[in-house]
This record gives structure tokens, C-alpha cells and sequence, in this order.
């Protein structure tokens, strides 16, 4: 069994705070250690997925631990510093 969390960001192709959060993500090095996936809110194809997590505004992160409980959930531009200390 995957022991890894699993990251939902759901973004917008025009959102500069997505772009600038997606890009600190990347380099940091954290998608290595975990399970990731990028949504972008606006896409018709994922617009059920969206509803069922709830996301209003973006950029969202959702993590979840590999028990499915929710474990981070932030709205809008935050520290990664948050992130960083989750996946130690």
C-alpha cells in the first residue's frame, strides 16, 4: 500500500497566484514526496471533480493522507514552509 499523501491543486490557466504557488511547489522539490495531481477548475471535464471537493476559489490545496483524511486544506497564496513540514 502507497503510504504517500495525496495533493489535489485545483488552479486556473489565468491566475497568476496559481501560476506563482504551482511554480514554488515544483521547485521545492515536494512532489517527490507524494502523490500529486493538478486540476485545473475551469476545465468542463472537471467540474464534478471540483464540486465534490468543494472548490469555490483558486489556487486550493487539498492533501490527504494515505487513509483519505483530509490533512492540509489552503485557499489562495500560502507559506510552503506548511507543506514542507507535513511531508517530513
Amino acid at each position: 500500500m502507497d503510504d504517500k499523501y495525496n495533493m489535489y491543486f485545483f488552479y486556473s490557466k489565468d491566475c497568476d497566484d496559481c501560476a506563482k504557488l504551482k511554480k514554488e511547489i515544483k521547485d521545492s522539490g515536494i512532489l517527490g514526496k507524494l502523490n500529486y495531481l493538478f486540476v485545473d477548475g475551469l476545465d468542463d471535464n472537471t467540474q464534478e471533480f471540483c464540486d465534490y471537493h468543494n472548490v469555490d476559489k483558486m489556487p486550493r490545496v487539498k492533501i490527504f493522507d494515505s487513509k483519505g483524511n483530509l490533512a492540509l486544506d489552503k485557499t489562495g497564496l500560502f507559506d510552503i514552509s506548511e507543506l514542507e513540514e507535513l511531508l517530513k
